[in-house]
């Protein structure tokens, strides 16, 4: 099974990941704001994931390992093993 690392992504891989984080959030908050899911904390709710869409855009999340395990899949089309044995 190959190993990947922040080195086999390309700049344009890095770029298509940050922006699916980025719909994940907005997609988010635009269920919650037409109703289709109820949230306790409208105003809270949308702020938090806000805050996590300035993180993608920043390039906060690049090194974790949730990034690196879309971004694996992105490029490349596999799921790789974040434990392997």
């Amino acid at each position: 099974m190959r190993r990947y690392s922040m080195r086999d992504i390309t700049a344009e891989t890095v770029i298509k990941t940050r922006k699916y984080g980025i719909r994940q959030c907005q997609a988010c908050i635009d269920e919650a704001v037409s109703g289709k899911v109820r949230v306790n904390d409208l105003d809270k709710y949308i702020d938090h994931h806000n805050s996590h869409i300035a993180k993608y855009e920043s390039g906060y999340y690049d090194d974790t390992i949730h990034f690196l395990s879309k971004a694996i899949y992105i490029q490349f089309g596999e799921s790789a093993p974040i434990m392997s044995k």
